[in-house]
C-alpha cells in the first residue's frame, strides 16, 4: 500500500497589476517577499504475516521519500537570474522483523529488530540585501548525509488476578553509525516496566517508566558552505543528541 502527494504553488502575480490601487504597493511588496514552492512526497510498504500455533511473524518493509525546492527570481521574472535556489529530498528506507509468542495464563512476548537506512541532501543559493550595511551577501549551501540505523527489542507481559492486574517489561536498543559511542547498541540500552489495573469495564489505570532516545534531524549533520568569494568551508558534522526522558 501507498501514498502520495504533489504540490506546486504559484504566485499571483495579476492581483498587483492594477497601478491605481489603494493596495497595490502592499500586493507588491508581498509579492517581492513570497517564493514559490514546489514539492511531492510518497510513502509506501507492505506487510506480511505469518500464523503459528502459539503466535505470528510479522515483516514489515517501508520506503518514504520528501523532496521540496523553493525558488525567486528578481521581481518575479523567470526570464531574471535567481536570488533563491533550494532543493532538499529525504529518504528512508525501513526494514523490521517482530515475533509475538502467547504463553500460558495469558502470558505475551514480543521480539524482534529493525533496520534503516535514511538519507538527506540539500542544496541552497541565496542572496539577501541589507539595507542597514548596504550590501548584498551571498550564500552557497550543500549539505549530503546518509546513515545506517539497526535495534532490537524485547517485551512480556502477565495478568494476575484473573485479569486486574497486568504486569509488563522489557528492553529496547538501538546504534546507528554517527560515532563509535552511538555504533554501540549496549550504550543504548533503555528497559521499560508498566503496570494496569483494572478497576472495572472501561475503567483500567496504567503505569510505565522507561527512557527514549531522540536523534538529531538529518539536514543537521553538517555540510559544505561556499562562500561569494568562490572560498570553502566545510563544517563538522554535528554530533547525535540523546535525550532520556520519562514516559
Amino acid at each position: 500500500m501507498g501514498i502520495g502527494a504533489y504540490d506546486d504553488f504559484q504566485l499571483n502575480l495579476s492581483s498587483a497589476e492594477d497601478t491605481s490601487a489603494d493596495d497595490y504597493l502592499d500586493k507588491v511588496a508581498i509579492l517581492d517577499a513570497l517564493q514559490v514552492n514546489r514539492q511531492w512526497n510518497y510513502a509506501l510498504g507492505v506487510k506480511y504475516d505469518k500464523f503459528t500455533e502459539n503466535g505470528r511473524w510479522t515483516w514489515i518493509a517501508s520506503r518514504n521519500m520528501l523532496s521540496n525546492r523553493a525558488f525567486k527570481h528578481v521581481d518575479n521574472d523567470s526570464a531574471l537570474p535567481l536570488t533563491l535556489d533550494y532543493r532538499s529530498q529525504e529518504m528512508e528506507n525501513k526494514f523490521r522483523v517482530e515475533r509475538r509468542q502467547y504463553g500460558e495464563n495469558g502470558m505475551k512476548l514480543t521480539w524482534g529488530g529493525q533496520y534503516e537506512f535514511a538519507k538527506f541532501n540539500n542544496s541552497t543559493f541565496s542572496q539577501r540585501y541589507f539595507f542597514l550595511e548596504d550590501t548584498l551577501k551571498e550564500v552557497n549551501f550543500d549539505s549530503a548525509f546518509d546513515m545506517h540505523k539497526y535495534g532490537a527489542f524485547l517485551q512480556g507481559s502477565k495478568p494476575f488476578f484473573d485479569g486486574r492486574v497486568t504486569l509488563s517489561g522489557g528492553v529496547r536498543m538501538d546504534g546507528n553509525e554517527v560515532n563509535e559511542e552511538m555504533a554501540n547498541p549496549l550504550r543504548q540500552l533503555r528497559p521499560t516496566l508498566g503496570d494496569a489495573l483494572e478497576f472495572f469495564f472501561p475503567l483500567e489505570l496504567q503505569c510505565q517508566c522507561g527512557a527514549v532516545l531522540s536523534v538529531a534531524e538529518l539536514f543537521g549533520f553538517g555540510g559544505t558552505l561556499k562562500t561569494g568569494q568562490g572560498s570553502t568551508a566545510r563544517g563538522p558534522v554535528t554530533p547525535c543528541v540523546i535525550r532520556r526522558l520519562p514516559v
